[in-house]
């Protein structure tokens, strides 16, 4: 079975990206793109697919009453696609999602390839502790949150069932990906004095809370 038949098939047996390749014909070159390497082992052929349908199932989705381009940049769904086709962790999968519904309508122009990259090393806990700075830098227009803050927000009724190592962690993790940055002590926005550390987003962490929305 040739490579064009394999990606056929798949397009064909799986409603989701059926649904998305017949509204946007430019991402199943994307898709063909970067078969390749999936189709050389069943287990990882079956994963793969399995991925692929579920983050095109949220994609098509989130892109419900949203007028879609018939053409897209194959170098830039091609990146997105090979990135997200071997994750299978739900919270990080949104994230994929969210990205190739931002191609599909033709809002790609934020996904740039440093921040595929970036995401491409972030676990679950990441993007849930960067999600809630970026909704609280959003609502209620605050640049900077306490530690503290954020680690009561994720103890209340075993929220998202993070303790406060898991937050820790994830404070390391996006700190060293450049999406946050945080001093010891620093005046908040509000001008409450707040000692231990204070955390806020940086350019690139609101750039890529930005592409990793799909409403934006």
């Amino acid at each position: 079975m040739t490579e064009v038949t394999i990606v056929q098939e798949i397009i064909d047996g799986a409603h989701a990206v059926k649904a998305v390749t017949q509204a946007v014909p430019g991402m199943k070159a994307a898709i063909s793109e970067v078969w390749q390497y999936w189709v050389t082992d069943k287990f990882r052929y079956a994963r793969a697919k399995a991925n692929l349908e579920h983050m095109c199932e949220m994609a098509d989705k989130m892109t419900e009453g949203k007028e879609r381009v018939e053409d897209v940049s194959c170098k830039q769904a091609e990146k997105v696609i090979e990135a997200c086709i071997g994750e299978d962790r739900e919270e990080l999968q949104k994230l994929w999602a969210a990205m190739l519904a931002r191609i599909m309508t033709g809002n790609e122009r934020d996904i740039r390839s440093d921040i595929v990259d970036v995401v491409k090393k972030f676990e679950p806990n990441d993007a849930l502790v960067l999600k809630y700075i970026f909704s609280v830098y959003l609502e209620k227009s605050k640049f900077e949150l306490s530690s503290s803050h954020i680690k009561t927000y994720f103890s209340v009724e075993d929220r998202e069932k993070m303790d406060d190592d898991d937050v820790s962690l994830s404070f390391e993790n996006l700190f060293s990906c450049g999406c946050i940055k945080h001093n010891n002590s620093a005046y908040l926005s509000t001008g409450i004095f707040i000692e231990g550390a204070v955390y806020r987003l940086t350019a690139r962490g609101i750039k890529i809370m930005e592409a990793v929305n799909p409403n934006m």
